[in-house]
């Protein structure tokens, strides 16, 4: 398994995420021009490149360059983040990046012939690095089990006269904007064979980016229509019962509950699980989070 973690005690310990996205739809987020924000919700990954943070809060983020091309409250954050391996000492606001909450370090390796991929999902013993995190974050999506990944912000060229998102940075000099065009030139051979090849395993990558080069090779969905596609999957609510109304349904005590009612099927409980130590309760202790290591 090419993913790492560090532990407390600085111990590396490999981690297996395959299967975690099964059943999952993802939307991809990249901080293309067109990006449209979209929220963490119930039945979809959100997943998030590079400058997309902070527009995007996602579930997962994908970053291989250096940290300093990144907004800095991202090592911060929560979500998960998976990284470059070559990474692991590398400082941000002088902590290293290996001590960031939910960081995982990735095993890289150049191949040529990258449409083989899809072939060694189960046990790959390295994620495909293209010169681009989007085939590094396609490649581990794509292990974790998606089938049905969804591109937004994925214009592969300027629009509107903006490099990017509003928010992520700000405009390319002409240099920078020459550069990154010739980046976005291979991308865009690179997700056309890899979805071709995908799509014979039964993975879909399909575009959500309108006016995207990418529309007329793998196809395009409405980001809203995918959206309600994947929410459709999502379980009803159902009834949300308070635990004293489970028991009495467990004890056969008939709903809604009375006094009386309780005290049978708290009974019941008890009988089942045996007594339970009675609740202590003293004056607060008030803690000086001044005094606590690390503040």
């Amino acid at each position: 398994m090419p993913l790492w973690k560090a532990n407390a005690k600085n111990v590396w310990a490999k981690v297996d995420l395959s299967g975690m996205a099964l059943n999952v739809d993802v939307i991809l987020c990249a901080p293309g021009p067109s990006l449209i924000p979209v929220e963490r919700q119930p039945g979809v990954m959100i997943a998030a490149l590079t400058k997309a943070y902070p527009v995007i809060k996602p579930d997962f983020w994908f970053g291989m360059d250096d940290p300093a091309c990144y907004d800095r409250a991202l090592w911060a954050e929560c979500f998960a983040k998976v990284v470059n391996g070559a990474m692991k000492k590398i400082k941000v606001a002088d902590r290293l990046c290996c001590y960031a909450p939910f960081t995982y370090f990735a095993d890289l390796n150049k191949r040529d012939n990258y449409t083989s991929i899809v072939d060694e999902l189960s046990e790959p013993e390295t994620f495909l690095w293209k010169q681009h995190t989007l085939g590094v974050a396609l490649h581990v999506l794509m292990w974790m089990g998606a089938r049905r990944i969804y591109l937004n912000g994925v214009d592969l060229r300027p629009t509107g006269g903006k490099d990017y998102v509003d928010g992520a940075r700000k405009e390319l000099t002409p240099l920078l904007r020459k550069q990154n065009q010739m980046l976005f030139n291979e991308q865009f051979s690179f997700i056309k064979n890899l979805a071709a090849a995908a799509h014979e395993k039964g993975i879909r990558i399909i575009s959500c980016t309108p006016d995207s080069p990418l529309n007329k090779r793998i196809g395009y969905c409405d980001l809203q229509t995918a959206l309600k596609a994947a929410r459709a999957r999502v379980p009803d609510p159902g009834i949300i019962m308070h635990c004293l109304e489970l028991a009495a349904q467990k004890a056969g005590v008939p709903l809604p509950l009375t006094m009386d009612g309780i005290r049978k099927s708290l009974e019941s409980a008890k009988a089942k699980s045996g007594p339970r130590m009675p609740l202590k309760q003293g004056a607060p202790t008030v803690v000086n989070i001044a005094s606590l290591p690390g503040a």
